[in-house]
């Protein structure tokens, strides 16, 4: 079963069929491109799935990001309003995980959805303002623009932060197991003549990579390895 759109979307608006391009900021309800369709064909539905996360995150896009959040209201069931609202699941979603391995990366990235969201609703006030609204408006997109992209290096910067300390440690990693060859050597040689000796053995460690040795690795072969 298919469901229309959840409780949290709006009601959909006029089915009059628009004369100009629906506005991208104003979030208007594009009925007649989008929503009721002729020739007797149905209106484009949500699956359930996404029905239901898109209710999971309403705290989320309430907090983080309000203008997306009234200009997706704003839209008839459609492509668009579908693929709006994939989209922020996404976000989210990764947020939500990343937040558990690196808080402090999920924090800035957090920071950067919130200042998009920023400049996406003074670019809807700077599209419907009198010329003197319009110029204080762009002022002040211009700092969260400067802001946002600010953001963003400082988010590469921590990146790439982390990428050297990965580096560094598999480059520690390495030369420890060039100092133990002929160990790593021995170890995996024994492996695969364990399973050899079993009639029906897998010979796994034949394909498989071999074991190689850093501060959190072992080299010793397996339980399985070690049955004849």
């Amino acid at each position: 079963m298919m469901l229309s759109i959840a409780p949290l979307m709006a009601a959909a608006g006029p089915t009059t069929q628009p004369t100009t391009r629906p506005d991208r900021f104003n979030g208007q309800n594009e009925v007649g491109r989008r929503g009721r369709m002729g020739g007797g064909q149905r209106m484009p539905q949500l699956d359930p799935g996404t029905a239901a996360d898109w209710e999971s995150i309403a705290p989320f896009m309430k907090v983080h990001s309000q203008n997306r959040l009234k200009f997706i209201n704003g839209l008839a069931d459609g492509p668009l309003k579908f693929g709006m609202m994939k989209n922020m699941l996404q976000k989210e979603g990764n947020l939500a995980r990343l937040d558990k391995d690196d808080p402090e990366l999920a924090g800035i990235m957090t920071s950067r959805v919130e200042l998009e969201d920023q400049v996406f609703g003074l670019a809807s006030q700077f599209r419907n303002a009198d010329p003197e609204q319009a110029d204080q408006i762009r002022q002040t997109l211009r700092e969260k623009v400067a802001d946002l992209v600010d953001t963003n290096m400082k988010e590469r910067e921590l990146r790439i932060d982390r990428l050297k300390k990965a580096l560094a440690e598999q480059e520690q990693n390495l030369a420890t197991d060039e100092g133990q060859r002929d160990r790593l050597v021995a170890d995996r040689l024994r492996g695969i003549i364990n399973e050899a000796r079993r009639p029906n053995g897998p010979l796994d460690a034949a394909h498989s990579e071999p074991v190689l040795a850093s501060p959190e690795t072992s080299t010793d072969v397996t339980p399985s390895q070690k049955q004849k």
